[in-house]
């Protein structure tokens, strides 16, 4: 089959020419559409300029993927086994167990909001390492349920401010999206890791070892990251 109109491979500069200023872009994919018989093209665009030089602050990717992966991976690998637990381990029957998830949701609802005003107090980073340092030392303790619910959603309550302030404007959305996602999508795993080692060890043991792991590598991401606190964010 022939196509019509040309082949751009990746990375070619574009200009359109619409109706009202000229905008520039990037190819990220082109493709044959056989719907059309004719190329088709996936572009990012920069608006009526490319953008010259390298952004103030390096959007740190990898570094804020690991944050997000290690802030989704222990949260996931304890509230997902966490009804099992308390009914498997420590015993409590559905009404207890209903009793004891129901103030851990309350604590997670008051951390989100001591989150938030930590996060601008003491800073991003300080925010993170020490709420989610907190959360593993408090982990699956039937007396602490209320703290354990603080400590696991107050990590996320200044998440979206760290993240906003690590790209610039240019590719904000895109860096937040895929660094958050990207996290979520890995972090989504634990609770299978905790299954199959649940086979070899007790369950409690099983989730504190991945959610151990998860917040060593929030706080090695969270170092490594400067401190976003005060950023001021430019159209740039």
């Amino acid at each position: 089959m022939k196509a019509h109109g040309s082949y751009l491979p990746q990375g070619t500069r574009v200009r359109y020419d619409g109706k009202g200023e000229p905008e520039y872009g990037i190819v990220i994919h082109c493709w044959i559409n056989d719907e059309i018989q004719a190329y088709d093209c996936y572009i990012a665009f920069f608006g009526e300029q490319f953008p010259e030089g390298a952004p103030k602050y390096s959007p740190y990717i990898l570094l804020t993927s690991l944050l997000t992966t290690g802030a989704q991976g222990g949260y996931y690998a304890l509230f997902t086994w966490l009804p099992t637990y308390l009914k498997a381990e420590r015993k409590l029957s559905v009404v207890g167990s209903g009793g004891y998830i129901a103030v851990v949701i309350i604590g997670s609802f008051i951390g989100l909001l001591v989150g938030a005003h930590l996060a601008d107090r003491i800073g991003r980073r300080a925010n993170s390492c020490s709420l989610r340092s907190a959360h593993s030392s408090l982990l699956l303790s039937t007396r602490s349920c209320l703290s354990l619910g603080f400590f696991a959603a107050g990590i996320f309550a200044g998440m979206g401010a760290f993240l906003t302030e690590n790209f610039p404007t240019k590719i904000r959305a895109l860096g937040q999206g895929f660094a958050y996602n990207f996290g979520r999508g890995v972090a989504a795993l634990n609770p299978t890791f905790v299954g199959l080692l649940s086979a070899t060890l007790p369950l409690g043991q099983s989730i504190g070892v991945f959610a151990a792991g998860a917040c060593g590598l929030l706080i090695i991401a969270a170092l490594l990251l400067a401190e976003t606190k005060g950023r001021e964010l430019t159209p740039e």
